[in-house]
């Protein structure tokens, strides 16, 4: 199934692009700022309230959305750091689709 979204998506950029091209950036900023802050905010911050071992789970991804937040607005606003995210986020996807793969075959070395 979510093969097929992001088919979707892929053709509709494909078609309109251009027009989607701030979406984008935002969208790719703030999944990149999102999943550094979910990573490394239990490194930063380890407090009773967001990420220690009895912290709420609510304030950790409000936490999270708000850095993920903060890029997306960095990226629309710098254009050449948002065109740097749109990579960075395919660079992900690649990343884990390889290693994903090489995890379903068993061949993880």
């Amino acid at each position: 199934m979510i093969i097929e979204i992001l088919a979707i998506l892929g053709l509709i950029l494909c078609f309109a692009g251009y027009r989607l091209l701030k979406t984008v950036l935002f969208l790719c900023g703030f999944t990149i700022g999102f999943l550094v802050a979910y990573a490394f905010s239990p490194l930063i911050f380890k407090t009773k309230i967001c990420c220690g071992s009895n912290g709420h789970k609510a304030v950790h991804l409000g936490l999270s959305a708000v850095a993920g937040f903060v890029l997306g607005i960095l990226s629309l606003k710098l254009y050449r750091f948002g065109v740097f995210a749109v990579g960075q986020c395919l660079g992900l996807v690649r990343y884990q689709r390889e290693f994903l793969f090489r995890l379903w075959r068993g061949n993880t070395a």
